[in-house]
């Protein structure tokens, strides 16, 4: 008797895993008539339940935070539209690109990359926008991580030389842009000093909306 309890006190994991030792065990608690004759081990299946419960309630707490984060990135982006909405001409929508991007994506930087083939240097444009020579962008963008979203790269920054972002960012998400045929390969460069804000394993649903409404506008802009 003793070796039995011993391994149920051991291993109670066992008395949940068969339902009819579970049910038997359960039954046997409520018969006074056995009394010593019935092992106690209500207390270890008070603690199993107990650490189940933690598990399920910890479980709970991430989703419900996973879910906060993700409500709070969508009100970023809306009002980030709302505010790309109010531009009139490509000046203003520039200048609310650097602003209004970096402070509600909360960014270090914010840059638009054009490759333009009459370029034979880096040219600053606008704080937010930059003419490379042709393949120095691509160059850039380099081959994405996970082939299943080849316009968005995102990934940390501490192999990648500072080629076009020059105070060098722990992690970045590069996306690229369609802009029509004048503008082959175009990018945003998104860049944070947090290592862990833009990674391979992150959800890009909200990244991939915000960048087709951006290309929509920069390229309508850039048409005028």
């Amino acid at each position: 008797m003793e070796s039995i309890k011993a391994e149920l006190l051991k291993n109670p994991h066992m008395v949940f895993e068969d339902e009819e030792i579970f049910q038997a065990v359960l039954d046997s608690a409520n018969l006074k008539e056995d009394g010593a004759h019935v092992v106690d081990i209500r207390s270890a299946l008070i603690d199993r339940l107990n650490a189940k419960l933690g598990d399920v309630s910890a479980r709970e707490q991430s989703t419900i935070e996973a879910a906060q984060d993700y409500f709070e990135n969508i009100e970023k982006v809306h009002t980030t539209i709302l505010d790309l909405l109010s531009a009139t001409d490509l000046s203003s929508f520039l200048d609310i690109s650097k602003t209004s991007i970096e402070s509600n994506f909360d960014l270090d930087s914010f840059l638009i990359i054009l490759e333009r083939e009459d370029s034979e240097d880096l040219e600053t444009l606008h704080p937010a926008l930059i003419a490379t020579p042709d393949g120095i962008g691509q160059s850039y963008f380099s081959k994405p991580l996970d082939p299943a979203r080849p316009h968005i790269n995102m990934r940390e920054t501490s192999a990648v030389s500072p080629l076009i972002i020059l105070n060098q960012p722990a992690s970045e998400a590069i996306i690229k842009l369609d802009l029509g045929e004048d503008h082959v390969h175009s990018f945003i460069v998104m860049s944070s000093v947090d290592m862990d804000r833009f990674s391979a394993e992150k959800a890009t649903d909200l990244l991939n909306f915000f960048s087709r409404f951006y290309e929509q506008q920069l390229a309508r802009w850039l048409a005028e």
